[in-house]
């Protein structure tokens, strides 16, 4: 309540925190005044309903063990180039100092020697986002946890220039469908990627798998694919409630292979 004199002007400013992940909507502004005595009253409407909303909080990059070396291509950083596992270029004998998911095993079967695959080297780093929302659905409590994680991928590779997507079959508040943003880069991608996650709800609008079937398109061919889903873990807390668990998977154009 403000107290005005004869002609008086006040201006207020109110900070807003936001406690918790989400879309919300606040209405129209409302003025009220009265005379000292109550005799006169007087109601006036201004402005328009409008959004707020929150994003996720992030997290340290550490806290997922997010190091470079987990993903294939450049980072402008000290390691310019990284083998692709997606392009083969032929195979060699296996060596012992070889990783042991790099053998090729029908071509082993069919020489009956072990041969690895020879892999060719990108610079080129792009990142795919997936969130399983049938997961969420089962486990609730991991949603926000899922949702920091996407939300601290995005906002890393938009300071690394890294291109990245972002996909889930959520519902969003104030929108309609799931969550489909194409690979991309520039100043608005990563503002795009965390409205979303503000508005990630439940429940999904369509099944994860229908949905992955039709977001092939927005999966560059080559592009490392970070799929964070909810898992059921009963030594995950005291509770036995559910965590949010991370994997890794390359694009080879048709199929994504999880490697975690």
């Amino acid at each position: 309540m403000v107290f005005l004199g004869k002609y008086a002007e006040n201006l207020l400013s109110f900070r807003i925190t936001g406690m918790s992940r989400g879309c919300y909507e606040i209405p129209p502004g409302r003025v009220n005044s009265k005379d000292l005595l109550g005799l006169f009253h007087r109601e006036r409407r201004f402005g328009e309903a409008m959004e707020i909303l929150v994003y996720p909080a992030l997290l340290n990059m550490e806290d997922r063990d997010l190091a470079q070396h987990y993903l294939m291509g450049d980072t402008r950083s000290d390691r310019p180039f990284m083998p692709d596992p997606t392009r083969v270029s032929s195979l060699r004998d296996y060596t012992p100092d070889i990783p042991a998911r790099r053998i090729h095993w029908k071509a082993s079967a069919r020489h009956g020697k072990l041969l690895t695959k020879v892999l060719e080297h990108t610079a080129d780093l792009r990142l795919c986002v997936t969130l399983d929302g049938d997961s969420f659905a089962r486990h609730r409590l991991s949603m926000e946890r899922a949702l920091s994680v996407a939300a601290t991928l995005t906002v890393w590779a938009d300071r690394k220039k890294v291109p990245f997507g972002l996909i889930s079959n959520v519902s969003q508040c104030g929108r309609s469908g799931p969550v489909s943003i194409p690979a991309g880069s520039g100043p608005s991608q990563v503002r795009l990627a965390l409205e979303a996650l503000a508005r990630a709800k439940l429940p999904v609008a369509l099944p994860y798998g229908e949905f992955l079937s039709q977001g092939k398109r927005l999966m560059p061919r080559g592009a490392t694919i970070i799929s964070i889903r909810a898992e059921y873990s009963p030594r995950a807390s005291s509770g036995g409630r559910g965590r949010a668990d991370v994997g890794r998977a390359s694009w080879a154009g048709g199929f994504a292979r999880l490697l975690v």
